[in-house]
């Protein structure tokens, strides 16, 4: 009985959601996300307008245009994404420890020799499930459009205060230098 009642009660809150006042330029519609690898597997909350590509264990794409996109990967082996960022990327010395738990490696395009004229920010993440997660950045020299997406991502699965305080302060400035 207690069932019935309460699915009669997420069916009628259902059927009025379309008649609820809502200013769309004030609420975006938001839609959910996966990235997985193997039976683990992490939700994330993205703008509907954008385009996702699940690439299964390599990971998930979302565009917000043709070269400005991020991907979302879980590291193989239960690695942490704190360490997978160090085991990807080697030189310690390059990567920034933002706090115990999220670290960020960032390449300007005409330091990026492997992709030149790319800006890519690659976040490692360990969540609190002990999940570990990559995020990636890649967009235009110059472009910043791409970080406010990353952010909405990265915000529907953990804080992202210290990224927020990185790429305002020190990351963005640097990279819109004329």
């Amino acid at each position: 009985m207690k069932s019935r009642v309460i699915s009669l009660l997420l069916a009628l809150i259902v059927a009025l959601l379309p008649i609820l006042p809502c200013n769309a330029d004030e609420i975006p519609a938001m839609s959910t996300g996966y990235v997985s690898r193997g039976s683990t597997r992490v939700a994330f909350q993205y703008p509907a307008g954008c385009e996702i590509v699940d690439e299964g264990s390599i990971g998930t794409l979302l565009y917000l245009t043709e070269s400005d996109y991020i991907s979302l990967m879980i590291p193989k082996g239960k690695m942490s994404g704190t360490a997978a960022v160090h085991d990807y990327i080697g030189d310690f010395s390059e990567i920034t420890e933002l706090s115990e738990t999220m670290n960020v490696f960032a390449v300007h395009g005409d330091e990026n020799h492997r992709m030149s004229y790319l800006d890519v920010v690659e976040i490692g993440v360990n969540l609190l499930d002990g999940t570990g997660l990559i995020v990636c950045a890649y967009c235009p020299y110059g472009h910043t459009e791409v970080y406010d997406l990353l952010i909405k991502v990265l915000s529907s699965i953990t804080d992202t205060t210290v990224l927020e305080d990185w790429l305002n302060n020190e990351w963005i400035p640097m990279v819109t230098k004329q």
